[in-house]
């Protein structure tokens, strides 16, 4: 095959550089082309991730405020029984000395049918029978030289004038600062 060459050098260069011109279009149409498929991949995974970072900062949020209501709560609840065992505490009457320190003070011969304390008023009350007067003036006579009882009521004469079997229902007023410990 035989080739003839009738273009001038000038008009081949003006050819070849509009290929060239025409190949580097093509290449930056595709390029850029390219460079927006991208972006618009980056800019769709950065729309999805800050919603999914927002899902999950809303369910992170909301479960540590419901974690937070329930510790709040925890803590309430706590507070309210610490609240009641201070006041038990406050309130706590420490009966067994009351008794341990009275029971001493009773001769053996004497039963008991009633021994009411009432530390609110600081009073106690003992019902019980007697077998002899000298038991009952012995009873008499322990509960007064109690430091601890600071009122002892007297023996009705009726119960004094008796001399065995008797009956008697005698009011006593404690000093608490007084009494022994355990």
């Amino acid at each position: 095959m035989l080739s003839i060459n009738l273009l001038a050098e000038e008009s081949k260069q003006r050819i070849s550089n509009r290929r060239l011109f025409f190949l580097l279009l093509k290449a930056e149409i595709i390029l850029f082309l390219l460079v927006a498929v991208v972006g618009l991949s980056f800019f769709g995974a950065e729309k999805i991730i800050a919603g999914a970072r927002n899902k999950f900062g809303q369910e992170t949020a909301n479960a540590l405020r419901e974690s937070g209501a329930e510790y709040n709560l925890k803590v309430k609840n706590i507070n309210a029984r610490l609240a009641a065992i201070t006041q038990i505490q406050a309130e706590f009457v420490p009966y067994s000395l009351y008794l341990k320190n009275i029971t001493a003070l009773i001769p053996s011969g004497i039963n008991l049918t009633r021994l009411q304390i009432n530390a609110a008023d600081k009073n106690i009350k003992i019902v019980g029978f007697a077998p002899r007067q000298e038991d009952l003036q012995t009873l008499e006579k322990n509960l007064k030289s109690a430091a601890f009882l600071t009122k002892v009521s007297d023996i009705p004469m009726k119960d004094m004038i008796k001399k065995d079997n008797i009956e008697f229902d005698i009011d006593l007023e404690l000093n608490p600062s007084k009494l022994p410990s355990l």
